[in-house]
C-alpha cells in the first residue's frame, strides 16, 4: 500500500479524492496543524514540484504566459 502525505486543504478531504484514494488502495496521513516539521515537507515538495517548473517554463519559453496557464 502506498501513502499519501497531505495536509488539511479541502479539496484533499473530499468524498471523491476518498473515494479515489480508496479505488487505487492509497493511504492517506494528514499532517497536523501543530507540527510544522511535517508540514513542511509538504510546502517544499510543493515548491519543487510546483513553483520552480513554472518558474523554469516561464523563463525558458519566448512567449510570455501567465503561471496559471503553465500551471493547468
Amino acid at each position: 500500500m502506498k501513502s499519501l502525505l497531505t495536509d488539511q486543504y479541502g479539496g484533499l478531504c473530499s468524498t471523491e479524492f476518498e473515494k479515489f484514494l480508496e479505488e487505487n488502495n492509497i493511504g492517506r496521513v494528514i499532517t497536523s496543524v501543530d507540527n510544522p516539521s511535517s508540514n513542511g515537507l509538504n510546502e517544499r515538495l510543493n515548491q519543487t514540484l510546483l513553483v520552480n517548473r513554472i518558474r523554469c517554463r516561464m523563463n525558458g519559453s519566448e512567449k510570455k504566459r501567465a503561471w496559471t496557464s503553465i500551471a493547468h
